[in-house]
């Protein structure tokens, strides 16, 4: 009794001791808004909020259960950063399911070492602070894992069936979360087909899988009904048509093309570790043909490398058409979801070759060389810190967050107008989502959702005569012309060849590197209101009129990742002694 109470206290410590890590990585790399697919993901959460139907014709608002977390929080607070901020549970979350998994099979150590293996992988941390599924659908992955290998390992059969409800209702929510989700669904059904070939019971605990799996669907349904205003499941998107042709032909057709894509994605780190789980199922196929494994253990093990190697390898060469041979997008944090197998599988690798070599020496080299293999896939956290914040158009973000705060500073009082002038639809959105609140920023993103103009990019930007006093225009990119053709760049330069007003270049931003920033221990969300707040006039680069189209040098930022301002000033009627626009 004193042992078992012993035993769960030290395993509450250490799955302490992981949420903890967990959470100072999470707050280590939290963004907030990325700029990119979130702020679709987001617009659909404040959809919800305000009582707006969502529209199951937007992939992102398909995923309802990925919204209503934010959506929650975005109707208590009212708060964009409240709203995000709840996500990165998911990672601490499966940094604990991690332990809890390895912990069926490892010791408190070793099982320790699996979770910070999992949790220190790119894959993960990168984007522990996003609005996106792939770690939700990672969570919900690895839960319906362990409750799987709950089921094999134990013998009472009531039991088995709960836990098989358990994993058939953790691949559901992972399927709601991301539809590619569906594809573990291949470990369980092949070892229920082993164990029908073995002659074993198993009509219970299917049914009681696919019961699980048919009641969240059920419940994603019902969820459907109330916030999108009819019934709908994630199963229909898995009919859409997605054409990736552009980007098959940059990562490859071949096997080997398409594998050295899949190493420079994934990073070092992760490569690294799933190559140790890689030989880890050479190993664990060699031992189970020489029959050293029992029948409950190595069944187990067979479903966590199923988790892994079967997804890995058709996220990486299978087709994502039925039609015709058409490889997936390789995408780094697609494989969130098999990266904590990987760890279990890597760990075991470790742990069974600590005997090898009957030679002192021998033995001592293998320990020294998994040290460091161990240290080295541990440090991805460290070695990625050039990173933080950086993922898609996050820079181009801070820089919008930067240039507000610079022109509230230089410029109080006078109005700051929007453009159309993102070089993708998405950071239109996120623009609009940061507008400031004394800016009518809320009550121009509602409007927007409410019309429906938000879903075809048009925040509902003034237009460029609307104004009769001076006025400041913020954009990304060139202006008046728009990284991409818009009728709102056509419009403000028709204005400025009739003369009817004035443009000057008073500020180009880039978002600042860590050099710059100082605090290479602080969030850059929160680097970025510092500098804001303290520095930002210093940071400022105002070239006169005549430079109006120069760009920041290379280590300033991208151009497309730049933000400019250019006060207006009206000239009158522009289409003075003839008809107006």
């Amino acid at each position: 009794m004193t042992g078992s109470v012993m035993g769960r206290t030290r395993d509450i410590a250490a799955a302490g001791a992981v949420a903890a890590i967990a959470v100072a990585i999470a707050w280590l790399y939290y963004t907030g808004l990325y700029c990119s697919d979130d702020t679709r993901y987001l617009l659909g959460a404040i959809r919800i909020a305000v009582g707006e139907d969502i529209s199951t014709a937007s992939l992102a608002e398909r995923r309802v259960a990925l919204l209503i977390p934010a959506a929650a929080m975005y109707a208590a607070t009212r708060s964009i950063d409240w709203a995000i901020a709840i996500y990165p549970l998911f990672y601490v979350g499966l940094g604990i399911m991690a332990y809890a998994l390895a912990r069926l099979f490892f010791p408190v150590a070793r099982a320790l070492l699996a979770a910070l293996l999992a949790l220190a992988q790119p894959a993960l941390f990168l984007y522990s602070g996003a609005l996106m599924p792939d770690l939700g659908s990672a969570f919900f992955i690895v839960l319906a894992l362990y409750l799987l290998c709950r089921m094999i390992l134990d013998d009472d059969r009531r039991r088995q069936v709960v836990f098989a409800v358990g994993t058939g209702a953790g691949i559901g929510a992972a399927f709601a979360l991301k539809e590619s989700s569906a594809i573990v669904l291949a470990a369980p059904l092949a070892l229920l087909v082993a164990g029908m070939a073995r002659k074993r019971p198993v009509a219970a605990p299917a049914v009681a899988m696919f019961a699980g799996l048919a009641a969240v669907l059920l419940l994603e349904s019902i969820l459907f009904r109330f916030t999108a205003g009819h019934w709908y499941s994630s199963i229909a998107s898995l009919l859409d048509p997605h054409d990736f042709s552009r980007y098959v032909e940059v990562q490859g057709r071949t096997p080997l093309a398409r594998l050295k894509t899949l190493g420079l994605v994934l990073g070092p780190h992760t490569t690294g570790l799933f190559l140790f789980a890689g030989l880890a199922c050479v190993q664990l196929l060699s031992q189970t043909l020489r029959g050293r494994l029992a029948p409950q253990d190595m069944a187990a093990w067979w479903v966590i490398a199923g988790f892994w190697a079967w997804p890995v390898s058709y996220f990486t060469l299978g087709s994502v058409s039925l039609a015709e041979y058409a490889p997936p997008v390789i995408q780094q944090r697609y494989y969130a979801p098999f990266v904590a197998p990987a760890a279990l599988l890597a760990v075991r690798l470790f742990v069974s070759a600590a005997g090898a070599g009957r030679a002192a020496w021998l033995r001592g080299a293998g320990r020294l060389a998994r040290a460091a293999a161990v240290l080295l896939l541990l440090s991805g956290p460290w070695a990625q810190l050039d990173q933080r914040g950086l993922m898609y158009g996050a820079p181009a973000k801070e820089a919008f967050v930067l240039a507000m705060a610079d022109m509230q500073q230089r410029f109080p009082g006078l109005p700051v107008v929007d453009t159309d002038t993102g070089w993708t639809t998405d950071l239109n959105r996120c623009r609009a989502l940061l507008w400031p609140e004394e800016q009518g920023g809320s009550r121009r993103l509602l409007e927007a959702i409410a019309s429906g103009s938000d879903r075809r990019g048009w925040f509902g930007y003034r237009e460029p005569g609307e104004l009769d006093g001076p006025h400041l225009l913020v954009g990304h990119g060139k202006l008046p012309a728009a990284p991409r053709p818009s009728r709102w760049g056509t419009g403000l330069q028709e204005w400025m060849d009739a003369g009817g007003l004035a443009l000057g270049l008073v500020g180009v931003y880039a978002a600042p590197t860590a050099d710059e920033l100082g605090v290479p221990w602080q969030p850059r969300e929160l680097a970025v209101r510092r500098v804001s707040a303290a520095s930002a006039p210093q940071a400022t680069v105002a070239p006169a009129p005549a430079d109006a189209d120069a760009e920041p040098g290379a280590a300033h930022g991208a151009p497309h990742q730049t933000v400019k301002v250019h006060l207006v000033t009206p000239m009158g009627d522009p289409m003075a002694g003839g008809a107006s626009r």
